[in-house]
């Protein structure tokens, strides 16, 4: 869902994060996101995390660039 893309794509992009940036990026308490995304991200092998940073895995990867048609160039060069 929406939620999911916005986290992946966030990760995706910065290559690791903390709970507190995901949570600004995508506009999410960082309890939600614990208890609402993150449970399926990690289930499903996108994300791996540990108490402060979360990493996207090569499965979120090709999952985020799946889910939104984009490309690596394409995200490298929204920058």
């Amino acid at each position: 869902d929406q939620l999911d893309r916005s986290y992946l794509n966030t990760l995706f992009e910065f290559g690791k994060a903390s709970l507190g940036v995901l949570s600004s990026k995508i506009s999410l308490p960082g309890l939600t996101i614990q208890r609402i995304v993150e449970p399926y991200l990690l289930k499903e092998g996108f994300i791996i995390k540990d108490n402060s940073t979360r990493l996207i895995t090569q499965k979120g990867r090709e999952h985020a660039m799946d889910t939104s048609n984009r490309t690596v160039e394409d995200i490298k060069n929204d920058h």
